[in-house]
């Protein structure tokens, strides 16, 4: 069950409505009594997309008012989301099937092939291909008239999230196995992510593409290179990570748990702020005696003197930024 802001302005939040002081606009009612499973703004912010268990999504306008809704579906649509360029829908459904559609309701094409339910269809981020996964243990690519592609069959366990890196040059889907893949924009299989020991609920690609976040059962989220190989373990939760992203800059990353609580990080996307963090941070630099006993340099680095960590008294710390020539 989700809910987003609206991408071009603090407007509202999907589901309910609110503005940015968490007020509420106006009730989107429409699906009755029935759960309402996501809902989500078309890209220019101006449509509302609902899908429900009552086997329908509902379009609405900016200010709640329904427009069409999206019959075809045998059993409860569980995901619904637009084309990256609003024109079209693709909605994911119980009934084992995902159904692509114009924003008027009108019925475009209906993805047949999996077994079983499907709780993930997403486009690629040019719109040219669709990702569909779940619980008959694969992923299946499609062109953006919903003919089949390619049939991703993993490590034999349910899918549990499928998505397009920002290039759509790669894909990548986490398993109940515990594993995650990644996959060429064709399918093909390019690296195994061996996971944490426990299953990886959700898995996303940073911004620019260079780094993975998974979110496990295991209490931790992992940062990823871009090829699978391991860089950091987020630990403090104390219940399973359900999901794991990004900030648009890619500096923080945000998790939620089971444990009750979202937790912000500091990611440092390029190995020099972390440097430069760990500088700042630091309460002083070693003295010449002290290095010599790690066999370093008895000279302390030229930001030890401009960053004001050595030497220790102001008269000599100034004089030392302002001459010391030695090498960083």
């Amino acid at each position: 069950i989700a809910a987003k802001f609206n991408p071009l302005e603090f407007g509202g939040i999907h589901a309910a409505g609110n503005n940015r002081e968490g007020n509420p606009l106006t009730t989107l009612k429409g699906h009755g009594d029935e759960v309402v499973y996501s809902a989500v703004f078309s890209p220019d912010g101006s449509l509302i997309l609902t899908a429900s268990y009552d086997k329908t999504a509902r379009v609405w306008d900016r200010e709640g008012k329904p427009l069409a809704t999206l019959k075809g579906h045998e059993y409860p649509v569980i995901r619904a989301v637009f084309s990256p360029d609003g024109s079209r829908i693709l909605t994911a459904s119980i009934d084992n099937t995902a159904r692509l559609w114009d924003c008027d309701g009108k019925l475009l094409a209906a993805l047949k092939g999996h077994k079983a339910m499907v709780k993930s269809a997403v486009f690629s981020p040019d719109g040219s291909r669709i990702l569909t996964a779940y619980a008959d243990k694969t992923a299946r690519l499609w062109d953006r008239d919903g003919k089949q592609l390619a049939t991703l069959e993993g490590n034999g366990d349910e899918v549990y999230s499928a998505v397009f890196s920002p290039d759509g040059s790669r894909i990548l889907t986490t398993y109940a196995d515990k594993t995650a893949q990644l996959w060429d924009r064709e399918g093909k299989p390019l690296a195994t992510i061996e996971g944490p020991g426990a299953v990886v609920n959700s898995a996303v690609f940073s911004h620019d593409g260079n780094r993975i976040l998974t979110a496990s059962s295991d209490n931790t989220a992992r940062l990823w290179d871009r090829d699978g190989k391991p860089l950091a373990t987020l630990e403090g939760h104390r219940s399973s990570v359900n999901s794991a992203v990004f900030s648009h800059d890619g500096s923080r990353i945000l998790t939620a748990s089971n444990d009750g609580t979202a937790r912000l990080w500091e990611a440092f996307p390029v190995p020099q702020q972390l440097i430069d963090r760990m500088k700042a941070e630091l309460p002083r630099c070693l003295t010449p005696e002290q290095r010599k006993r790690f066999y370093l340099p008895p000279e302390p680095p030229r930001w030890c003197y401009t960053m004001q960590k050595w030497p220790y008294d102001a008269a000599t710390l100034a004089a030392g930024a302002a001459q010391h020539t030695a090498p960083q």
